[in-house]
Formats: structure tokens, sequence, C-alpha cells
């Protein structure tokens, strides 16, 4: 049988025009997926995210993966995010701030469409609190003379334990709650000065200690014994533990009928060692001339309690620097200045 015969068609059978268009229509197929492969876009895909453990308030993370591209989005768990493209294998992250501690799948979609999960991706971890230590000065409260005596031995029989969350720096004797609102009985409550060491945790720069924020005016319940007996702690002031202490020079003015009392600074105090301790203590008071508002002049050393911080010494939450103000109180007079010169340093000895 010839190939193609007088009426055209191929081997008797097919038609010449027909088998050309089956021909065309073979060679099209495969040239036509081919093109298809060498021009579809690789699907985008998540490798990972850096880092993959944060802590809450962390705001960004970043994302590495294969054939990124402007139109993807990015979703944290069920938190929408925003997604920064940097290339087509790295992006950038912005986390809500409402992240709380767990586990996160992350989520690219396209569009609306989700096209890829990566299950527990992310981890939001809170830190561990650290310990600090601080030092309050305050008094421990008690209803009345008797139960103020058995908090003052239970005070006085405890020794120093680095074991334990607080310790006694000192302490005074009781004394009574001074009213001037209603008339004093026999039984009123008492009060006992003392200074006490908490070691605290310190967490999103607020130090706890028995549960409760130190801070003044707080009230703290401090234990007293094993037994789980209590003593409520009330704190006036709350100092770091200082580590220097700075000789300062203050210059100021007052008035003849103040300077008497101020002299009285340089030989008595009140105050319990510990706390003394802690504050700036007068050392020497000279008188340098008459202020044309007939206010003296004078020149005050002191020494001052510090702590050394990258900025210089801190004093009381005071940065003490040349022309800033330095201010000396006690239960009966308050006296500031500003500071002309700043001594040296010396170490103070620990508590």
């Amino acid at each position: 049988m010839p190939l193609i015969d007088d009426r055209g068609r191929l081997f008797g059978r097919i038609n010449l025009i027909d088998a050309a268009v089956l021909l065309a229509v073979g060679v099209l197929i495969p040239l036509m997926y081919g093109a298809y492969l060498l021009f579809q876009p690789d699907p985008p895909r998540l490798l990972g995210v850096t880092p993959a453990q944060i802590e809450p308030g962390t705001l960004r993370v970043e994302v590495k993966g294969e054939h990124f591209r402007p139109a993807l989005r990015v979703r944290v768990g069920t938190f929408a995010t925003r997604f920064l493209m940097a290339d087509p294998e790295t992006g950038i992250v912005e986390l809500p701030p409402q992240l709380e501690p767990g586990s996160y799948d992350l989520f690219l979609l396209d569009e609306a469409e989700v096209i890829q999960r990566l299950p527990g991706a992310l981890s939001v971890v809170a830190p561990p609190p650290s310990v600090a230590e601080l030092v309050a000065i305050g008094s421990f409260e008690a209803p009345s003379a008797a139960q103020a005596q058995t908090v003052l031995r239970r005070i006085q029989a405890l020794r120093r334990d680095t074991r334990r969350q607080w310790e006694v720096l000192g302490v005074a004797a009781p004394v009574r709650v001074v009213s001037f609102l209603f008339p004093q009985r026999p039984d009123a409550g008492q009060e006992i000065r003392a200074v006490l060491r908490f070691r605290c945790q310190l967490l999103q720069q607020q130090c706890t200690a028995f549960d409760v924020i130190l801070s003044p005016g707080a009230v703290v319940p401090v234990p007293l014994d094993a037994r789980g007996t209590v003593a409520p702690f009330r704190i006036a002031e709350l100092h770091p533990v200082y580590t220097e202490g700075v000789e300062v020079t203050l210059r100021t003015s007052v008035t003849t009928e103040e300077l008497p009392r101020f002299r009285e600074w340089l030989s008595a105090d009140e105050r319990l060692p510990a706390e003394a301790a802690l504050q700036p203590f007068l050392e020497s008071l000279t008188q340098l001339g008459v202020l044309p508002n007939n206010k003296l002049s004078v020149s005050l050393r002191v020494r001052v309690p510090a702590v050394a911080t990258p900025r210089g010494w801190m004093c009381q939450g005071r940065l003490l620097t040349i022309g800033a103000r330095l201010e000396l109180s006690r239960r009966d007079a308050v006296l500031s200045g500003r500071i002309v010169e700043i001594g040296p340093a010396v170490p103070l000895r620990p508590s």
C-alpha cells in the first residue's frame, strides 16, 4: 500500500490535512507545557523564623524562606501582622504587642488564602525574674504596746540568713502612734521604726517581695517565724544598696534663726545608724558672709551615699553633678543647696 494514495489519504485511512493537524497538536502540547513550567513562578515557602524564641514585647522577627513576593502576608496564630519583604529569601514580620507567653503557628498567605503553615514556629517565653536588693526605711505596726514588744523580741531574735528574703539592718524601740484627731488610749497602737534589706524579684522595672510591689507607702507582710506569723511593715523610703560615700560641697543661704538648728545636726542624730547611712549627712557648716537680703551664705560639707552608674554617682534617684540641688532632711528641718564641688568616693562597708 502506498504511503499516500491517489485520494490524498495517509496509509489509505487518514486524510493528509487531518494528519498534519494532529502532528501539529502533538508537537504544541509539550511545547506549551514546557513554557508553562518555564514561566510559572515557584511557590513561596516559609523555612523558619529568627529568633524562634522571644520575650513579651518583642516587636520584630526575621523570617527565612523561598520565592517571597510583595503580595504575601504573614499571620502569627490568630494575630495579623505586617510583612516587610527584604528580598526573595528574607522578610521582617512586625509583631503585635499583645502576644502573651505561648507557642504560635506561622501562616503564609497569598491575599486571603493560606498557602503554608509552620506549626509552633514562634515561642513567646516570659523571662525569669532577676533578683535585686533594696533597703527600706519604715516601721512595723502593732495595735497595742504588748504586741509591739512581742514583735520587737522576734525581730531581735532573728539572725542574718542569706537564704531569707529579708533581713534587719536596724530596729528601734516601739513608740506610740501619735494622733491629733482622737484622744490617746492606754492601749493605743505602736510602731517600731526599722531598716530592712529585701531580696526581691525584679520584673519589668518593679521589685516584688512577699507578693507586694515595693514602693513608698506599701505595706509588706513580713514573716517573723516558720509558723507563718507575719508583721505588717510600712515602707517610708526605698533605697538601693549604696556602695560608695561621696564628699560633696554645697552652697546655700539660711536665716539667722535657722542657723543654730542646722548646727545641731553636727552634734546629734536621732536616726538609726542604718537609717543615717542611707541619707546625706552634714559633716560641717561654714558661714561665708551676709547676703543683701540679710540671709547668711553658708558652705556645707556633706557625706552622700551613692551608687556608681554609667552616668555618674546617683543618690536617692538623683544624679550628683556640679550645679544640681541636693536636699538634706530631718524630722524638724529641711535644708537644700547647690552642689559646687564633688570630692573623691570612698567604698562603704557592707551593712
